[in-house]
Formats: structure tokens, C-alpha cells, sequence
């Protein structure tokens, strides 16, 4: 079973985890949020892991899909964009489905 960890300190998060176990593609699923809101994931939490597992000499990126609504994240180019305006812009995006999910 996988653990499960929850802390107000992600570094004591960081230390447990045992990186060894790693492939050397390794996707960190994010949600980006809407435009306008406030209810995703700091990126400067994110930011911390992925630079962890970048150091480690991985091909670490944030991925995300579409979404079937309309909104800022209907397409790839208006979900990376989203992205870029709450703080993940400076660390590698891939949107799996494509331009435009489906």
C-alpha cells in the first residue's frame, strides 16, 4: 500500500521518501487551478519536490490533462498559460492530452 504524508514542512516530506525507486521519466501530477481562483497547490511546494527530483539527474515535468468545461484550461495553450500565472512557469508542463482534450 502507498504511503501517505501530511505536513506543513515539505522537506520532513522530502526525507522519507525513497527516490531510489524512481524511473528516470518521472510526471508530478498537478492541478493548476482555474483562472481567478485560489484552489490548487502552491507551486512553491511543488517547486521544492521537483527540484529534489531534478537533482537527482531525472526527467521530472508537471503534468496535467484538459478539461471537458470551458474555462482556462480547455486547451494546452490556455492551461500552460494558466499554469505560468500561478507559479509553475519555470518548471517543465506537459499536458497529456494534447491541444485539446477530448
Amino acid at each position: 500500500m502507498s504511503k501517505v504524508y501530511f505536513s506543513k514542512n515539505i522537506e520532513s516530506i522530502i526525507n522519507q521518501i525513497d527516490f531510489n525507486q524512481l524511473g528516470q521519466k518521472v510526471g508530478i501530477k498537478v492541478h493548476f487551478g482555474e483562472e481567478g481562483c485560489d484552489t490548487f497547490i502552491n507551486a512553491g511546494l511543488i517547486r521544492k519536490f521537483y527540484q529534489k527530483v531534478e537533482s537527482l539527474g531525472k526527467d521530472v515535468a508537471l503534468v496535467e490533462c484538459n478539461v471537458l468545461y470551458k474555462g482556462s484550461r480547455t486547451n494546452s495553450t490556455d492551461h500552460i498559460e494558466t499554469a505560468r500565472r500561478h507559479g509553475f512557469g519555470d518548471m517543465k508542463i506537459d499536458i497529456l492530452d494534447g491541444k485539446k482534450g477530448s
